[in-house]
């Protein structure tokens, strides 16, 4: 838990008291590779830090799974129209490794939210993190050609490209396999 208070603290000095709740109200779990933390249709009632591991997300069209992101050690997942609005979730989120998360409720969430108010702030930051990392992939899938977006991924995060089955990767990346196969060729000439 050190980890995901030291994390909270680098963004914003939480309380004693915010630090004595969180500590009494996260739960640790261990999620065994290929299990899911939310299928898509159920609500996402949990919020979830990685302590170790690594998920996916993605949606299901035209009888294919698309992937939306990958997100792994110190980073925090949720279905955001999900969790925030409790509504079911378009999206599923996956385990691609044996992981290990900190989790707290919705409920939780809430009272920290109503309570604690430096935790707006963090809250705030942590979804601009994450929105300028998906603001940056789409004008990447928009605006440059497969072989550009790989090399992005590979600048900004290459513990995915060695960690993910490429044909998840490839989903994420907007190409076939194939294509992401004859692009990894291409760079070890």
């Amino acid at each position: 838990m050190e980890a995901l208070i030291d994390y909270l603290n680098s963004i914003y000095p939480l309380s004693e008291d915010l630090q004595l709740y969180l500590t009494a109200h996260l739960k640790l779990k261990q999620i065994p590779k290929n299990d899911f933390l939310l299928k898509a249709g159920n609500v996402c009632t949990l919020a979830y830090f990685i302590k170790k591991g690594l998920v996916r997300c993605f949606y299901h069209e035209n009888k294919k799974n698309i992937t939306r992101w990958f997100l792994c050690e110190d980073d925090f997942f949720v279905s955001l129209e999900s969790f925030f609005l409790q509504q079911p979730a378009l999206v599923s989120i996956q385990a691609l490794e044996k992981s290990t998360v900190w989790y707290f409720s919705f409920e939780d969430f809430q009272y920290v939210k109503k309570t604690f108010l430096e935790f707006n702030y963090i809250q705030a930051e942590i979804v601009l993190k994450y929105n300028n990392e998906n603001m940056k992939r789409s004008d990447s899938l928009l605006n440059h050609d497969a072989g550009k977006r790989y090399l992005y991924l590979l600048q900004t995060h290459p513990q995915f490209v060695k960690r993910v089955p490429s044909k998840f990767l490839a989903s994420y990346l907007g190409m076939s396999e194939f294509t992401l196969s004859r692009i990894k060729r291409q760079l070890q000439k």
